[in-house]
């Protein structure tokens, strides 16, 4: 699973540039009253080198999915994915 979206990315001797990233959670930590995903931007794939890394933190559900799927789903209420589509 992972997340597909249009951002900014810094490029050296270029500057900043529209770029369509690929969101990955690379990484969930946590205990049952917070968890941390660290998250990966890929450009185009998860084959590529990371041009950014994240860290967000939530409140897990201990009756619901899996962290990492609720880690996909906090990212999505989050302003800064509001236009990001499952991939």
């Amino acid at each position: 699973m992972a997340l597909k979206k249009q951002t900014t990315a810094d490029v050296q001797l270029v500057g900043q540039i529209q770029v369509s990233a690929y969101v990955r959670v690379a990484h969930v930590a946590g205990t049952k009253h917070d968890v941390t995903a660290n998250v990966m931007f890929h450009k185009d794939s998860a084959e590529g080198e990371a041009f950014q890394a994240a860290a967000y933190t939530f409140k897990p559900n201990m009756d619901g999915n899996n962290f990492i799927k609720q880690a996909y789903e906090h990212l999505k209420t989050l302003p800064e994915f509001t236009n990001a589509q499952d991939c």
